[in-house]
């Protein structure tokens, strides 16, 4: 599993050399897929890896099949907070985890807000969607019961 806060900052490296830096990972419209990555190098502008030319995420690089291309209008896509289906906010996402291979999404990580992330920590959210995008852009619904899952940040997300 991959966190992909842990991508931002790395190097992007196409064919031995590096073409910038991770400067942001964003999401697909609906939440669950990894889109692209948007990239900089040295003062330039922001480009774009589109999810297609990520040939592998490392620990220490990300490596690229293409280099990055013109950053799309509509690429600043992000999850926010975190409502039950009642309507009832319960936090704010704090990090994504994808699988390494299909960089799809596996689970939400969510703080309850500071008191309680500095009392119980984190928690993990398996089952999502996202809520009304007109009305409320980004902010994920979890079923009413869904149960979140305690997480130190310690530990490996399966």
């Amino acid at each position: 599993m991959l966190r992909l806060g842990r991508l931002t900052g790395l190097p992007v490296v196409h064919d031995g050399r590096t073409v910038g830096h991770v400067e942001q990972c964003v999401l697909t419209q609906d939440g669950k897929q990894l889109r692209g990555l948007t990239v900089r190098h040295g003062f330039g502008n922001a480009k774009w890896i589109p999810r297609s030319s990520i040939a592998v995420t490392g620990d220490v690089a990300v490596i690229v099949t293409h280099v990055p291309e013109k950053l799309p209008s509509d690429c600043d896509f992000a999850l926010t907070t975190v409502f039950d289906t009642r309507g009832l906010p319960l936090g704010r996402i704090t990090d994504v985890y994808v699988s390494r291979s299909a960089l799809t999404v596996q689970a939400l990580e969510v703080s309850l807000g500071p008191l309680e992330t500095l009392r119980r920590g984190r928690y993990i959210v398996r089952s999502f969607s996202l809520a009304d995008a007109a009305e409320y852009p980004g902010a994920v619904l979890i079923p009413c019961g869904c149960s979140l899952e305690r997480f130190s940040g310690n530990e490996v997300i399966q």
